[in-house]
Formats: structure tokens, C-alpha cells, sequence
């Protein structure tokens, strides 16, 4: 049986003393990232493993750095992990690899670099203080002090990053569901609340919700590791930003105005292309149109030929042949509802003085750039 849930405040003094008491340190020794939804391979990981696939996942899946590996010898495995013997991260390594969760690149006279495989650093990640690992805590049922074992540290993990979350404040589930998430058997989860609940490291409540009484567990980590896992996150050194020369500025901003007044003008040429595709898919406009274009040549045939002397005139007749042709034109035109004006691109500037080019007919530039840009803020 889980403990009652304690009542009553307590003094910030007396919170020191009881984390004194309880040997929590007062500042982060360093943490880990553990992706506990990776379910399918993290279930079948041994304990070594997880702790070594997180170590790897923790230096190498960082969101502004994609190339960031995790450097690291046998030994070093051991030192930060806890680690008794080299064998252990040896194999566990090897397992690693063969399962296809991290990659190695060996390096000549140099440590070899790891990096996890298909996966996000994006993923939802539990937090494991590394003091978790190395610290010693008394535990009141044993009469003795000991460090943590696998289960206990990962299941106080789990409880802390759910704690952390302002959005969640602890953590909210049964003993089955922290079973599942984390791949042990609810027999260890529940052997380890209980150590967890009588060294005062994590909180317990439960509630009774539903017609069936069902029982949630309410666990909180201790105020003191909530305290110590305020830590700033791991970025990648920032590259100093080169300074721009006035000419580079200029030109970027000569640049942005020319593309500015470019996607104007392509929404009025675009406009103008819409009236003229409704006209096109009418027949008799197309006929007009090309009996129109055809009679041109012939005016100025006509027209040159009748200044030379060569004939009589007869480029009047075709003017006025053409001019009949047009107001038939000018019908169709007028029954869809478009005047030979919505045809030109000119029709939709938006700016009258320089007609979306940026520029004056003086050549001085146009402060409709500059009202735009104001309309924008």
C-alpha cells in the first residue's frame, strides 16, 4: 500500500533542512534527455542500455546543432553512468548498434563518436538529473543509505519532468501506465514508489474518480529537485554574425523594392489575363478578334499603295469594315461585362503616379514604397 498524503506547509528552512537531510545537492551535477516514447525498442532495452542509449540521445540530438555527435570512451560511460566494469558498456554498445538505435564512427587515436539514428530531437524527452545516479539517499525501510537503482532513478525522472511541466504540475496515472511507458513490470514500479514515497523524495496522493472508484495516483518529486532541474537548456555555440557593408545594404533594399513592385505588377498583369481568358472562351470573340487582325495588313498595304499612286482608295472601306468589326466586338465586350480597359494591366496599379514600377517620370523614386511599407507595420 501506497503511504497517505501528508498535510500541513513547511517553512523554506525547514524545506532546506529536509533536503539537507535527504542529500539532495542544491544545484544540477548535469542531466539526461531520455525519450520515453520511443516505446518499441525502449521496452526491450536493459537497464544499462537505456541509460546508455539517453546519454548518446542527450549529446547528440540537439535541435540547433544537426551535426553534434557524442564523444565518449568506455570509460567515460562508466564515470558518468555509473558503470562497474568496461565489459558492460562494451556490450551494451554492441546491442545498441546491432538494433540500429545508434551509430559509431571510430576515429584513429581519438575517442569514437556516436549519434542516435531515426529519431527527433523534437520528441517528447524525461529529464534525469546524473545525481540521480551518484548521489546516496537514506532510505528509512532499509535503516541505510544507498544509491538509487536503475528503476527508481528512472521512475523518479519520469515523476520530476511531469512535476516540472507547468502545464501538468505531477504526474497523473496508475501504476500499469508508468509500467508501460517505461517498460518495467508494475511488481518493480510498485516496490520502487514505495522507496521513493519513504525517503521523501516524491509526493503520493490518491484519488477515486468514476462510478467504479477508480484509483489515480497524484506523485510529485520533491520541491528540492524541481529546484535543481532549473537549468538552462544545451545550445550550440552561436557564430559571431558578420557586420554588412553600406553597399551590401543598399542593394538588399534595392533588392525588396524591386521585388515589391514586381509582384504588383504581376497581380495587375494577372487581373488583366482573367478578363481576357472570360472573353476568349466566347467563339464569336475569338472569330472577331481574328478577323480583326487580319484586315491590319491589308489597311496598310492599301494605305502605302495609295501613296505611291499604285491604286484607287480603298483603304477606307477596309477602316470602316474594321470599325464595324470592333463595335461587334465592343458588344460581346459589353454582355460579359468588361470594358476594353479592365484588359490593360495598367487599369489595376495600384499607384497612379508610377504606375507599380517605383519610379516618376522625372526618374525620382516614388513614395508609394514607403506608405506601403507603413501599412505593413
Amino acid at each position: 500500500m501506497l503511504p497517505p498524503r501528508e498535510t500541513g506547509g513547511a517553512t523554506r528552512e525547514n524545506m532546506a533542512q529536509a533536503s539537507v537531510k535527504q542529500n539532495i545537492p542544491e544545484a544540477s551535477e548535469g542531466y539526461l534527455r531520455i525519450p520515453y516514447l520511443n516505446a518499441p525498442h525502449f521496452k526491450e532495452m536493459t537497464n544499462a542500455e537505456k541509460k546508455i542509449y539517453a546519454l548518446v540521445f542527450s549529446r547528440s540530438a540537439l535541435k540547433d546543432k544537426p551535426e553534434a555527435v557524442c564523444r565518449a570512451s568506455y570509460s567515460d560511460f562508466m564515470t558518468s553512468l555509473g558503470i562497474g566494469s568496461k565489459s558492460t558498456p562494451s556490450a551494451c554498445l554492441e546491442s545498441l548498434i546491432g538494433k540500429g538505435l545508434i551509430g559509431r564512427t571510430k576515429r584513429f587515436h581519438a575517442k569514437a563518436e556516436y549519434r542516435a539514428l531515426d529519431i527527433s530531437p523534437d520528441v517528447p524527452v524525461m529529464e534525469m538529473e546524473l545525481f540521480f545516479k551518484t548521489q546516496e539517499f537514506p532510505i528509512p525501510r532499509e535503516e541505510a543509505k544507498r544509491k538509487l537503482r536503475d528503476s527508481e532513478s528512472l521512475i523518479l525522472a519520469l515523476i520530476a519532468t511531469h512535476t516540472k511541466n507547468p502545464k501538468t504540475k505531477c504526474f497523473t496515472g496508475s501504476v500499469s501506465q508508468i509500467a508501460d511507458m517505461l517498460g518495467l513490470c508494475e511488481k518493480t514500479v510498485r516496490a520502487a514508489l514505495d522507496v521513493l514515497i519513504g525517503a521523501k523524495l516524491v509526493h503520493c496522493s490518491e484519488r477515486f474518480r468514476g462510478r467504479r472508484y477508480t484509483k489515480t495516483l497524484h506523485l510529485k518529486a520533491h520541491k528540492a529537485i524541481i529546484r535543481t532541474m532549473r537549468h538552462k537548456r544545451r545550445k550550440a555555440p552561436q557564430e559571431p554574425k558578420e557586420r554588412r557593408t553600406e553597399t551590401e545594404i543598399a542593394h538588399d533594399t534595392r533588392t525588396a523594392r524591386d521585388r515589391f513592385y514586381a509582384a504588383l505588377r504581376w497581380q495587375a498583369e494577372r487581373r488583366a489575363d482573367d478578363c481576357r481568358a472570360r472573353l476568349e472562351r466566347d467563339e464569336r470573340f475569338r472569330e472577331l478578334e481574328s478577323e480583326i487582325r487580319a484586315l491590319d495588313p491589308k489597311i496598310a498595304r492599301a494605305e502605302l499603295d495609295e501613296e505611291e499612286g499604285k491604286s484607287s482608295s480603298q483603304s477606307a472601306a477596309l477602316k470602316q469594315q474594321q470599325d464595324i468589326l470592333k463595335a461587334r466586338l465592343l458588344e460581346i465586350m459589353t454582355r460579359h461585362n468588361i470594358s476594353p480597359p479592365d484588359l490593360e494591366p495598367r487599369t489595376y496599379c495600384r499607384c497612379k503616379k508610377c504606375s507599380d514600377t517605383g519610379f516618376l517620370p522625372s526618374g525620382q523614386p516614388c513614395d508609394c514604397y514607403a506608405s506601403e511599407e507603413d501599412e505593413q507595420d
